[in-house]
């Protein structure tokens, strides 16, 4: 049996879950409350309550898994930081997991979505963007390269070409909703479901952790490292106070 914690502050909203099992046979508890520039201040106390809701010692957890971002940049540092310390106190393995991939995942958890467009707000203008489709054993694929652009130079794929209904649209990247669609190939009818209120949950981190554990793609934890998108950040005065990545 493995026991995976997960966490994530890439976004506004924080998040932690304890996964225990495999394959079908697993339990998942887990917390997520919106901590807007408080992520350092809630993160660690959640891990707590969780590892306690569960009855579970940090002793016990076989695997570290956190979202790598995209996402706010002072977020995607303190979640990095976090997973890499608990992680080198008990000496276990570390898994980064994209936080688009994650919102994706969580739209077909959520509402079975199988085809996915995934945007977060990645402010100036700008979107970090994915889409994805579910594979035959229920985990959400890239079909674009994921990268940070203005909302009407998002990417879209053969792949992509090749899914003409049921698409589901979710994260703060969909404010931009009209400037997305007007470049690439979706019909608004192709589109059932948008969901601009959506955050990655740690939930879904610890299902997607799990196959690339199997999959043998963990690290130790001074390897663990966050993604940023945008080479380099920057902000006028105002703009510092919500510093993206």
């Amino acid at each position: 049996m493995t026991t995976i914690l997960a966490l994530d502050s890439s976004t506004e909203a924080c998040s932690v879950a304890l996964l225990r099992g495999s394959g079908e046979q697993t339990d998942i508890v887990g917390q997520t409350q919106l901590a807007i520039r408080q992520h350092n201040q809630v993160l660690l106390p959640m891990v707590q309550e969780v590892l306690a809701e569960a009855g579970c010692s940090l002793s016990q957890v076989d695997l570290i898994a956190f979202g790598r971002g995209p996402g706010s940049f002072v977020g995607l540092r303190v979640g990095c930081g976090v997973a890499q310390g608990l992680a080198f106190g008990i000496d276990c393995p570390v898994v980064a997991i994209s936080t688009l991939r994650a919102m994706a995942q969580g739209a077909y958890r959520t509402f079975g979505a199988q085809a996915v467009m995934a945007a977060i707000d990645a402010r100036m203008k700008e979107i970090y963007w994915g889409a994805y489709a579910l594979d035959e054993q229920n985990y959400m694929q890239p079909l674009v390269d994921e990268i940070v652009c203005p909302p009407e130079r998002a990417l879209f794929s053969e792949a992509c070409e090749a899914i003409r209904s049921d698409w589901s649209a979710v994260g703060t990247g969909w404010c931009y909703r009209e400037r997305i669609l007007a470049e690439i190939s979706v019909s608004p009818s192709n589109i059932v479901r948008v969901e601009e209120q959506w955050f990655p949950d740690s939930r879904d981190i610890a299902v997607l952790a799990a196959r690339e554990f199997e999959a043998g793609n963990a690290v130790n934890s001074e390897q663990a490292q966050p993604i940023y998108l945008r080479d380099q950040v920057v902000q006028s005065p105002a703009k510092k106070k919500n510093p993206t990545n």
